[in-house]
């Protein structure tokens, strides 16, 4: 059973730590998804996510935050795992999210799900896709009508089911899973290590 994990349950969370377990084949996970940041990137950050759970929008900010901080040397990968006993609207906002990803604007929309979270299941899609400044819109409807995208979706939550996700978010970072949001301090010493600074 797919479940949110809040920060109360976070599993060995200690000043914003989380217990962390090593994944040696976390390069499989990377393959798939949205990606946001350079092929080459010496860090890989892959999320797997929920565009109604709090605390992934918490981390949305966080990783934010760090691809500013490194753009050239951090790329995050984003993995649909819509908590649809919990979220109802989960599974239609990410949808929509690829309905975005057709016209090159998945991060944008990805942002204005997540900065207006309260309004997913309440205000119409487009909206969204104005706040994300997607230029054709009866294309972006048309598209979300036809769920041209739902095998992406079946192929992330089952690598998610594959890979033991069973709350969101949970992070890979080079191979380091965590399970939880983790905070901007402990990802950018997780991210800081990786790149030897």
């Amino acid at each position: 059973m797919r479940q949110e994990l809040g920060r109360s349950a976070q599993p060995g969370s200690t000043r914003g730590r989380l217990k962390a377990t090593t994944v040696a084949d976390w390069r499989n996970l990377a393959a798939a998804g949205r990606r946001i940041g350079p092929d080459d990137a010496r860090v890989t950050i892959i999320e797997f996510s929920d565009f109604q759970c709090p605390f992934c929008a918490d981390l949305h900010e966080n990783l934010k935050r760090i691809r500013e901080r490194y753009p050239t040397e951090v790329a995050v990968v984003y993995r649909h795992f819509p908590l649809v006993k919990v979220h109802p609207f989960a599974e239609n906002a990410a949808h929509a999210s690829e309905r975005a990803a057709e016209q090159g604007r998945f991060e944008a929309f990805q942002s204005a799900l997540f900065r207006n979270q309260g309004l997913i299941g309440i205000a119409e899609w487009t909206v969204y896709a104005r706040a994300a400044e997607i230029t054709d819109l009866p294309r972006f409807q048309e598209c979300y009508e036809h769920r041209t995208h739902a095998s992406r979706l079946a192929e992330d939550i089952a690598a998610g089911e594959r890979f033991g996700v069973i709350a969101t978010p949970t992070v890979l970072i080079n191979g380091i899973r965590l399970d939880g949001a983790p905070s901007l301090d402990h990802l950018e010493y997780l991210v800081e290590k990786d790149l030897g600074k």
